[in-house]
């Protein structure tokens, strides 16, 4: 029951911050203190996305909470999907300066799975890595096969985050108090719904210091 009162209490904190923000901004403008113009609506716009994104990840993990999320697994090749993830936010990462590392002697792995949710999981870890990472960062993507076993370790340079907060990160709504922070963009809801992706796949998800300053997030999937 406390868990749940407080998860109530962080999602109600969460939902009235940007609310609070877009409701400031139409009073200006009906006040007259800010115009109404593009940049007026296109800061209105992002407030609204921002809330729009933030609903949406609840409503996920909410879903994932009660089971009600939908899994259509197949056997697939999970290093093809890895490699395609991987050259998208290649792109992304480049534009702010972060280079990603992926080897081309990846071990060929195939697991069973849900395409659309695996590719949710590597969308959230390497949209972190973009999020949180500082310019001119690195990020390595690491694949290999222990005991029928595939291990995923993707790692990024700093900031890094605290001992304490490493057990904490696949929480809902947690979020690190340093510079991998909500300024950000990020509802602190990816990581929670990674975790349940993960253990939906029979697999396990940890988070431990990478040997670049920054974050290393382990996943291992049984292989078929």
């Amino acid at each position: 029951a406390g868990t749940r009162k407080r998860w109530l209490a962080d999602v109600s904190h969460e939902l009235r911050t940007p609310l609070a923000i877009i409701k400031g901004e139409i009073e200006a403008m009906q006040d007259g203190v800010r115009a109404l113009d593009p940049v007026g609506l296109a800061s209105l716009a992002s407030e609204v996305n921002h809330l729009q994104k933030l609903i949406n990840d609840l409503n996920e993990v909410a879903n994932a909470e009660i089971g009600a999320m939908r899994y259509d697994k197949a056997r697939l090749d999970f290093t093809m999907l890895l490699q395609q993830s991987c050259q998208s936010h290649a792109l992304l990462l480049a534009e702010k300066g972060i280079i990603l590392h992926l080897p081309d002697d990846l071990a060929k792995v195939h697991i069973w799975g849900d395409v659309t949710r695996l590719n949710q999981l590597l969308d959230n870890i390497l949209t972190n890595c973009g999020k949180y990472t500082d310019a001119d960062g690195q990020v390595h993507v690491e694949l290999n096969v222990v005991n029928q076993q595939v291990i995923l370790t993707i790692h990024d340079s700093t900031p890094g985050v605290p001992d304490s907060a490493l057990s904490m990160l696949f929480e809902h709504l947690y979020r690190v108090d340093s510079s991998r922070n909500r300024k950000t963009g990020g509802s602190g809801l990816g990581l929670a719904l990674c975790k349940h992706i993960v253990h939906a796949h029979q697999g396990i998800i940890e988070a431990k210091h990478s040997p670049y300053g920054g974050l290393q997030v382990r996943i291992q999937l049984p292989i078929v």
